[in-house]
């Protein structure tokens, strides 16, 4: 039986994959740990899943807050300082006594800060990194260097309290692991230059998780005719106001109702126009299938999760991974994206009726959906965390006296 270790940093949708894994792992009689911020505990709870928080609440919510300095480089290097590179002492020693035991394996959000690199660097356990966007694979190398430039002097300062050599490994330190999981099929992004040592997994979905029960007033609301508008941002606090304002004055016009999911009420307008209705959350599982289109941020989750049910998708990104992963959204023939410039209600009222009526993008969205309904992501994760693992076996240890 492995000893398994998950962690991860973010909001849902960095979380919901790490779920989707361990949950595939339990049911071969792993066990599981998943340690993340303290938000997640009753998923990990309900999962049946260990839970080590690295956060309180208050923590949390900063973190949360300050999402969208992760859209540009200058606000990266601020968001590692004020949120990865203090916590990594406290991260790097739980860490290191939860894969004490023999046979553990840590399994890994790629850019999940530094504690995760410490381990690999002082021990013997294999890493399993997994990848959860393309641009995040696309973009390590430039992050390596960022690492070893702009953040040289706050990594050596973090590696010296730790006892670690001041300088880190030049051999791709930021982004070697024993297996290199991408949580995206092969048609979708193969890179040309990945390491021998990687795979494509496919979307990793975790209904679970991504389900609930349903308010009456949202029930009410999927069962109108015509199907209703689903508009989302996300869990983070990536996009901001512009986003909610353009969108809910172009589907003020439209005949359905409109689902907003939002956690954050103040993003959107005070006066909500009379066919939209919020949600501080909705179950994506049970209300994806029932909509007309999705309206979001181009977000990797809810992406695969329309691809998943064959819904047509209107993409408005800003800032990081997201224009990467609507471009190809868009080029897979099932969606249109709209950057900042175009953010105008003609302009999105256009383009959803657009992709809304189009018998071709109908049909993609249905043979995509068919293709992405035949993967096993989760399974396929486990075979290589099993894999990485037996590579490892009688080597998976920690140096006595090290801590």
């Amino acid at each position: 039986m492995l000893n398994a270790v998950l962690f991860t940093k973010g909001s849902m949708g960095d979380v919901v994959p790490f779920m989707a894994v361990g949950r595939a792992l339990r049911q071969r009689g792993h066990s599981v740990t998943l340690v993340t911020h303290i938000l997640y505990q009753a998923l990990a709870s309900a999962a049946g899943f260990d839970f080590v928080p690295i956060d309180d609440r208050d923590e949390f919510d900063r973190f949360i807050a300050q999402g969208d300095l992760l859209n540009t480089p200058y606000g990266i290097a601020e968001f590692f300082r004020t949120h990865y590179l203090p916590r990594t002492e406290r991260e790097y020693n739980l860490l290191m006594g939860l894969l004490a035991r023999e046979r553990s394996v840590l399994i890994t959000r790629y850019m999940a800060g530094l504690a995760d690199l410490l381990v690999q660097e002082r021990t013997s356990v294999p890493v399993v990194r997994l990848y959860l966007t393309v641009a995040h694979m696309r973009a390590r190398r430039f992050l390596s260097q960022f690492c070893q430039s702009v953040l040289a002097e706050d990594i050596r300062a973090v590696r010296s309290n730790l006892r670690f050599p001041s300088d880190p490994p030049r051999d791709g330190w930021e982004w070697r692991a024993t297996a290199h999981l991408a949580a995206w099929p092969d048609w979708f992004y193969k890179p040309e230059d990945a390491p021998p040592n990687s795979i494509s997994v496919g979307f990793l979905f975790d209904d679970q998780c991504e389900d609930g029960l349903l308010t009456p007033e949202a029930a009410a609301s999927l069962a109108t005719t015509p199907r209703p508008i689903l508009v989302t941002g996300g869990t983070g606090n990536f996009i901001g106001a512009s986003f909610y304002r353009q969108v809910l004055a172009a589907c003020a016009t439209q005949k359905q109702k409109v689902l907003v999911s939002a956690s954050r009420r103040e993003m959107l307008p005070d006066r909500l126009p009379s066919n939209v209705v919020w949600f501080e959350r909705l179950p994506f599982t049970s209300v994806m299938p029932h909509v007309a289109a999705v309206i979001h941020h181009a977000g990797t989750g809810t992406a695969a999760r329309a691809l998943l049910n064959g819904v047509p998708q209107l993409l408005l990104p800003y800032g990081g991974d997201r224009p990467d992963t609507g471009a190809r959204i868009q080029a897979l023939g099932v969606g249109r994206i709209l950057l900042p410039a175009e953010w105008t209600p003609a302009r999105i009222i256009e383009v959803l009726a657009a992709i809304s009526n189009s018998p071709t993008v109908r049909e993609r969205c249905r043979k995509l959906s068919l293709i992405v309904r035949r993967q096993r992501s989760a399974e396929a994760a486990a075979d290589a965390v099993e894999g990485a693992t037996l590579a490892n076996q009688g080597n998976t240890h920690i140096p006595n006296g090290v801590n």
